[in-house]
């Protein structure tokens, strides 16, 4: 048997070789991301490519695979010091304020094939946020929230039947104004408000650009990315930019997002919060796609997932810290 051992020693080490080496190849794509449509798809993975080469890496050493353990050891660290971030807290001094407001924000994706309507429902009576977005919302989903139209009952909406691009924004608070925007290319609203919160005034931005899987809609999602940092860059502080943005925070095009926008990521020591694909069950293998970005002077006080209420994303609810004394930005 001892030759049978080393065939399958062989076949183990292959194996494992070969899996570390397309997580180098697929890590290293990623990283051109700003290139092409491939490249920027390989960026999204970067917690499925640690758990890859950490199961690859026990394997390595079993085999006395030296050279191998040593570049899956380094990669392992380097890529968990990467994510590391996600799980410290980063809040600026400018967001210690001593005087500030609370708000809620419920965000959800809610699937516009999805009608389990009461499940949002029951979710928005227990969380009671103050404002809601919700994406991908029909003529059916307006018509089961109208319950809520109560307690919610100053509302900017779009709703569209069969293409994902529909988009309301429910809130108990007024608004000062609000609109249907559409920035970059393609065919998708998003929300523009101004809100008064505790008399201090809050900018609200939403929007879902395309997923990039389609020809042209990598091209459109990443114009809309960008425009829309521009506008979110031009409102005044305080301000909130969420939405589903069919990007990880792992793609270039978020980090540019992040630094023309001049905004924080929320989730920011709080983890990496995964939201899609719901039925894949795993978090470990779930993507964070939906976001909410801050103004500096914001604390963000907690950021959860909620539960499955039927859609392929887990909603998102938010606690911030207002400013009472708002800043232009």
């Amino acid at each position: 048997m001892p030759g049978g051992n080393c065939v399958l020693t062989r076949i183990i080490l292959t194996f494992a070789q070969t899996a570390f080496a397309g997580v180098l190849l697929l890590t290293a794509a990623g990283m051109f991301g700003l290139h092409g449509k491939y490249l920027e798809l390989a960026s999204h993975f970067r917690l499925q490519y640690l758990l890859a080469a950490a199961v690859c890496l026990p394997l390595f050493i079993a085999l006395k695979s030296w050279p191998w353990a040593a570049l899956d050891t380094a990669y392992v660290l380097a890529v968990t010091a990467l994510l590391l971030p996600s799980y410290l807290s980063r809040q600026t001094e400018e967001s210690q304020q001593a005087s500030t407001h609370s708000l809620r924000l419920l965000l959800s994706n809610v699937n516009y094939e999805n009608t389990r309507y009461a499940e949002l429902a029951s979710l928005i009576e227990s969380e009671s946020p103050d404002v809601i977005v919700l994406q991908e919302v029909t003529t059916g989903w307006l018509d089961a929230l109208k319950p809520s139209a109560a307690r919610y009952p100053f509302t900017r909406w779009r709703a569209e039947e069969t293409d994902g691009s529909g988009i309301a924004l429910l809130s108990r608070i007024p608004f000062e104004e609000s609109d249907v925007a559409f920035v970059g290319r393609g065919d998708r609203p998003g929300i523009v408000a101004r809100l008064r919160v505790g008399g201090a005034p809050l900018s609200l931005f939403a929007i879902h650009p395309h997923a990039p899987l389609r020809p042209k809609h990598f091209g459109y999602r990443n114009e809309q990315l960008l425009a829309a940092a521009e506008q979110a860059r031009s409102l005044p502080a305080p301000k909130i930019f969420v939405g589903d943005l069919n990007t990880t925070p792992w793609s270039p095009y978020f980090g540019r997002v992040l630094a023309e926008s001049g905004m924080v990521d929320a989730r920011k020591g709080f983890g990496l919060l995964p939201t899609w694909p719901v039925w894949n069950r795993t978090p470990l293998l779930m993507l964070p796609l939906d976001h909410c970005f801050v103004s500096p002077d914001i604390r963000i006080e907690n950021i959860r997932t909620g539960p499955n209420i039927g859609s392929d994303h887990l909603p998102v609810i938010i606690d911030l810290a207002l400013p009472v004394t708002a800043k232009r930005k």
